[in-house]
């Protein structure tokens, strides 16, 4: 099964860079995938997609100019009275700068380590 676009506000539009009749009976997923987009888990996303279940999934996803920027996404299936799968409604957050923090938090660490291994290393000798 395969979720097309049916509808796209225009808070999602200034994320991805892709005007909603751009995308209106198309994939989104496929159009946003980059060389560093972690498969595993857009194919996490997508499986929950096809399955019809709820998921949450952070995703470094490409602009259409081709600039990464990091989403959150919620995704809910709507089901009608009959419960009946309908249609899926999906929330993007854009996280990119709290992803470049704890990036750049991780780097800080992994630097301090480095220091303090040199330093015990050097007070050994």
């Amino acid at each position: 099964m395969i979720i097309e676009v049916e509808w796209m506000d225009g808070a999602v539009e200034g994320l991805i860079a892709y005007r909603s009749g751009e995308l209106v009976g198309k994939t989104l997923g496929q159009m946003l995938i980059g060389k560093d987009t972690d498969l595993s888990a857009f194919q996490v996303a997508k499986d929950s997609l096809t399955g019809k279940v709820p998921y949450e999934v952070e995703l470094l996803l490409y602009k259409k100019d081709g600039t990464p920027v990091w989403l959150f996404l919620s995704n809910n299936p709507i089901y009608n009275n009959k419960n009946q799968f309908e249609k899926q409604i999906c929330i993007a957050v854009d996280v990119t700068e709290r992803k470049k923090a704890e990036l750049e938090l991780i780097k800080t660490r992994d630097e301090a380590l480095r220091l303090c291994n040199a330093k015990e290393s050097f007070l050994s000798v």
